[in-house]
C-alpha cells in the first residue's frame, strides 16, 4: 500500500509542480517594456527556466513509464483486495 501510494505522490508532486510554474509564467507577459526593463525581465527568464525544468520532469517521468506507474499500482492493489475480501469495489 505504501508503494502505491509512493508513486502516487510522485506522480501528483510533478503534476501540481508543472500547473504551479505554468500559471506563474503565464503571468509574466513578455512584451518591449518587459525586454527593456532588465528587472522585469530577468523575472520573466526565471518563470520560463523554471517552467522548462518542470516540463522536463513531467517528460522525463511520462517517457519513463508509459503508463503512469500509480494506476498500474492501483489497479493491481484493487485485484488483491478484492480477491482477499478486503475490500468491495464498485
Amino acid at each position: 500500500m505504501e508503494t502505491v501510494e509512493g508513486f502516487a505522490q510522485q506522480e501528483s508532486s510533478v503534476l501540481e509542480t508543472v500547473t504551479a510554474t505554468r500559471a506563474q509564467a503565464t503571468s509574466i507577459q513578455a512584451n518591449a517594456a518587459t525586454i527593456s526593463d532588465s528587472e522585469a525581465f530577468k523575472r520573466f527568464e526565471h518563470a520560463q527556466v523554471h517552467l522548462s525544468g518542470s516540463l522536463g520532469r513531467l517528460l522525463a517521468v511520462s517517457e519513463h513509464y508509459r503508463e503512469l506507474r500509480s494506476n498500474q499500482n492501483f489497479l493491481a492493489l484493487q485485484s488483491l483486495l478484492v480477491l482477499s475480501g478486503g475490500a468491495e469495489w464498485s
